[in-house]
């Protein structure tokens, strides 16, 4: 059901003669209104011509509002008491109590005539007829109707009020009419001849049935279309059509004529009803026809707001009485169709697709609306042009208005099929999506069942088939109860589960490792929530990083906690003696005459007679404590729950465990000491250095006991004589530090496939005594470390390395890349970063041609403070490396998220990579973990061909050790020939 584009045109363009001709009617009423009414007739003539003459202009009429007046009243009331209405149809506004007419007519043919007297409005509760002949001050004929009476009370059959006149030739006359109406009153009176009354009616009854039956078949139409297609704008324009055809039908008389319904409260309250109707089905239809929800919030709400007025409407037909809800009603649906047509006017003008016709048949049907309340406010004249213009207006924007709908759903529906199409694409794409994708991709319920998997999942899982896998997750789910209600939890708090990581186990019983990607999907046939989401296989990453992982608390040579693992464990205890008063003592122990196995049977007698050792010492370490290896032959104990008394008690037992170890190698037998310090956790040991500074104290000091014994920390002596020595490496610092005592030397990095110099190497710092002689870096940097004084030594070699670059400017030119220590002092320093990253810029260095070497253990122990400070040397433009990879194995989480492109390998995996699988592993492992981070890797302490060609077949990018260069003066890259 639609238009085409030319009909429409046509009727836009039939539209202002439309207008047109309504304004020539009205113009020629009014006209001949303003003619008639400035002359007066006492007596209407009737003669054979009385075909509908209206003689409004002959009445007189009388309001009786506020006393009751009966006929004789009215008969001998004063003819100044009356007014003439000058108006073809005599309207009154809402009026409460009697209006009286009067009307004379004369008889002026010469022979007895039958006339009748037709009040055209059937909407009068009550009326009453009295005939008065000749001069009598009396009445002869009598009768009574109304709506508020049986239809059978009406003297002739019609739907509204027809009376009968038999004259005599020239007899006259006076009819007096008493209506009463709780509503507005009408009184269209006209004179028929008998035989053009009946011939008349049957033709306008005849158009007002087809009139009402089209509307109604129209209405009925629609509503079989809503059964069938489920369309709401269907069924709203249904309402429409048969609200309308039914007001039509009451308000016409209509349904008292011939449906019998003869109660005035039922049809007074069914008009109401039917405006209600009209309201709310003509508000709803623009916003399910032009989608103004998604398209004009505003009038989305107006429309909303007069809908809800319709609601008001309809329950004022059982609240308030007639008078007041008709008004208001007449009134809201008036407004209602006006700002319809506001609403369809201004979309035009926007050119919303479809809704040009809308607004036209929106336009007629508020014509037709506004003829017929000016008409009812006697406004305009009634008559039939203004009659035929209201039926014809109001069915053709009736009818546009479903053609325009059957318009606008049809091109619905084929962006619904298209969107269909579109959608059907889409899904088989994501079939095959399904079918062939490598991710584990599936349904489950809330409870963990399997709805739906693809074939990835079913290799993921070891099973043959789909069907396979169903049947047997159906008694053992896809998630343990732990790990599912964990992702249920996430998913209710967050909306989804990303990377979620389970373990589970195949059919052959293996383990595998999968990351869990879940989101609330929709819900299946029974109501409940289903979910979907996919499963990646990270066995392999997993594997290494819970291997990595533990690497990073424990000793890779002998399984213990590592030096990391110590100081966190000893933070815990500092913080369990200052918040719970839990006794705690730190045995830190030192192995004597190790030294002497390596030196004589080698690094591989060294290293297993340590894995022998460490798993006697292991079964003397008590729950709850813990025994780390610091390093080489370094180890310590954190004992909780120990005082300094039961600590001795159990150092002794440990010490003569150590003494009574017997290491065979070959023929020799070798035999260890220990020399033991204990330090009790008091309320002076505010910090983990410090804790740690007094525990190797204390065991230096039971070195200096003669070795192979105990000594227990005083904190009330302060142990002077053992801080002693350790004071006059701190005052030898300050004093080279202030005298230009300290002097840089470098050693070389260069690719490991080609070994050639390439502009790359790290800068070490040596100092000299008085005597100008080099003093190790081990012999003052731990007591620099230990008293803070690294950031001074940074500082100073940072600006010295500057002052050499300028004063050697080729050198810079040709200069790649030159790495620099910074200490764990100097990285929780903002005061010492600004300083170094100023030195660079003040100088002109370009950033890029410096890497700072930043240890493991440096960048993680106190990795919030550390961490602004590292990603602002990278913002900078500096090169970051993190040095001594592996020595206590940070794990790939902290890794990835550190702002390093350099790696450094610890030589604790190189130097005995030629002879150890292990190393070898954990170099490939580290490396291709620093590749896949976008990372370049250097191997520290290559120290012969044997281990280069090794790291080479790796792929380690840089190597570096005693096997490349030296370290030599500064200097040496000028002055000398580089030879490699």
């Amino acid at each position: 059901m639609y238009l085409t584009s030319l009909q429409i045109l046509k009727i836009t363009a039939l539209l202002p003669t439309y207008i047109l001709q309504l304004v020539c009617v009205m113009a020629f009423t009014l006209i001949s209104t303003a003619s008639i009414a400035n002359s007066e007739f006492d007596r209407f003539p009737l003669n054979h011509q009385n075909k509908g003459d209206s003689i409004g202009k002959y009445v007189d009429y009388y309001l009786a509002p506020q006393q009751q007046k009966d006929i004789h009243d009215m008969i001998n009331l004063p003819s100044e008491l009356w007014q003439s209405s000058n108006q073809s149809v005599p309207s009154f506004s809402l009026v409460t109590g009697d209006i009286w007419l009067r009307i004379k007519l004369e008889n002026q043919d010469h022979q007895r005539t039958k006339k009748i007297l037709h009040l055209d409005y059937a909407l009068l509760d009550y009326v009453e007829v009295f005939y008065s002949y000749g001069n009598s001050t009396d009445y002869s004929d009598h009768y009574r109707t109304g709506s508020i009476y049986s239809y059978s009370t009406r003297p002739i059959g019609d739907s509204a009020f027809a009376f009968p006149i038999h004259l005599g030739p020239s007899q006259e006359v006076t009819v007096y009419m008493r209506l009463q109406n709780d509503g507005f009153i009408q009184a269209p009176i006209t004179v028929w001849d008998e035989v053009a009354f009946y011939e008349n009616r049957l033709m306008s009854q005849s158009l007002l049935f087809a009139f009402i039956g089209i509307l109604t078949a129209l209405g009925i139409y629609n509503i079989f279309l809503f059964l069938s297609v489920n369309e709401k704008t269907y069924l709203l324009f249904a309402l429409l059509a048969i609200s309308t055809s039914a007001l039509v039908s009451i308000s016409s008389g209509v349904s008292i004529q011939y449906l019998g319904l003869d109660l005035k409260t039922w049809n007074e309250r069914w008009m109401t009803v039917c405006l209600g109707i009209m309201t709310i089905s003509g508000a709803l239809l623009p916003i399910v026809a032009l989608r103004l929800k998604y398209t004009l919030k505003p009038y989305y709400y107006i429309c909303n707001t007069i809908a809800l007025l319709g609601v008001w409407i309809i329950l004022s037909a059982f609240i308030l009485n007639h008078s007041t809800r008709i008004g208001a009603a007449f009134a809201i649906t008036s407004v209602s169709i006006v700002l319809i047509n506001i609403l369809s006017i201004h979309l035009w003008i926007k050119k919303v697709p479809g809704v040009r016709l809308f607004t036209i048949s929106w336009g007629l049907f508020l014509f037709g609306g506004a003829i017929m309340i000016l008409n009812r406010l006697s406004i305009l004249p009634r008559n039939d042009s203004t009659e035929y213009l209201l039926v014809y207006t109001s069915l053709t924007g009736l009818f546009l208005l479903s053609f325009s709908l059957a318009n606008r759903i049809n091109s619905a529906k084929l962006e619904q099929e298209r969107a269909q199409t579109t959608s059907l694409k889409l899904m088989e794409k994501f079939y095959n999506l399904f079918q062939n994708s490598l991710e584990g991709i599936f349904t489950i319920t809330t409870q963990g069942e399997l709805i739906e998997a693809n074939p990835a999942l079913c290799n993921m899982l070891g099973y043959a088939d789909i069907d396979e896998l169903k049947s047997s997750v159906k008694s053992d789910k896809l998630f343990s109860d732990h790990d599912l209600k964990n992702i249920m939890k996430q998913i209710r708090e967050e909306g989804e589960v990303r990377s979620y990581e389970v373990q589970g186990k195949r059919t052959d019983g293996s383990n595998f490792w999968a990351a869990v990607y879940l989101r609330t999907d929709q819900f299946n046939a029974n109501g409940s929530e289903v979910f979907s989401g996919a499963l990646l296989d990270i066995t392999h990453s997993k594997e290494s990083q819970l291997k990595l992982e533990y690497l990073a608390d424990h000793d890779p040579l002998t399984g213990l906690y590592n030096r990391r693992k110590f100081m966190s464990s000893l933070s815990e205890a500092i913080k369990n003696y200052q918040n719970k008063n839990v006794d705690s003592s730190v045995i830190y122990i030192d192995l004597d005459q190790f030294k002497v196995v390596n030196d004589t049977c080698g690094h591989t007698a060294g290293d297993k007679l340590l894995k022998e050792l460490t798993a006697t010492m292991s079964d003397l370490i008590p729950l709850g404590s813990c025994l780390t290896r610091l390093g080489g032959d370094e180890f310590a104990i954190i004992l909780s729950g120990y005082n300094e008394e039961s600590s001795y008690q159990f150092a002794e037992h440990m010490r003569q465990t150590i003494s009574n170890f017997q290491f065979p190698w070959g023929d020799l037998m070798f035999s260890l000491g220990a020399s033991i310090g204990i330090i009790s956790i008091n309320d002076d040991c505010s910090s983990v250095e410090y804790v740690h500074s007094l525990a190797d104290t204390a065991c230096f000091a039971a070195k200096d006991q003669g070795r192979n014994s105990i000594h227990i920390y005083d904190h009330e002596r302060g142990e002077a004589q053992a801080l002693k020595s350790e004071m006059h490496r701190v005052s030898e610092i300050n004093q080279a530090l202030e005298n230009g005592r300290f002097v840089l030397h470098q050693q070389l990095i260069v690719p490991t496939k080609t070994g050639a110099y390439s502009g790359y190497y790290e800068i070490l710092v040596r100092m000299t005594n008085r005597a100008n002689e080099i003093i190790p870096p081990g012999l003052f940097l731990p007591a620099a470390e230990r008293y803070n004084l690294m950031p001074a030594i940074d500082q100073w070699v940072v600006e010295n390395y500057c002052q050499w670059l300028i004063k050697h400017p080729e050198h810079l030119k040709e200069l790649n890349r030159a790495s620099i220590n910074l200490s764990a002092a100097s990285l929780n320093d903002v005061s010492a970063i600004n300083f170094i990253i100023n030195c660079f810029h003040e100088n002109n260095i370009p950033p890029e041609k410096i890497c700072f070497e930043v240890t493991e253990s440096s960048a993680i122990i106190n990795m919030d403070k550390s961490l602004p400070l590292l990603r602002r040397i990278r913002d900078e433009g500096f090169n970051l490396a993190l040095d001594d990879f592996g020595s206590g194995f940070a794990s790939y989480g902290y890794l990835k998220n550190l702002p390093f492109n350099v790696l450094k390998i610890d030589g604790c995996f190189i130097r005995d990579i030629a002879n150890s699988h292990i190393d070898k592993t954990m170099v490939k492992s580290i490396n291709d973990v620093a590749k896949a981070l976008g990372m370049s890797t250097v191997a520290e302490f290559v120290e012969n061909d044997t281990i280069l060609e090794i790291i080479n077949d790796i792929g380690v990018e840089f190597s570096q050790g005693y096997g490349i260069a030296k370290p030599l003066p500064l200097d040496s890259l000028i002055n000398e020939t580089i030879d490699l």
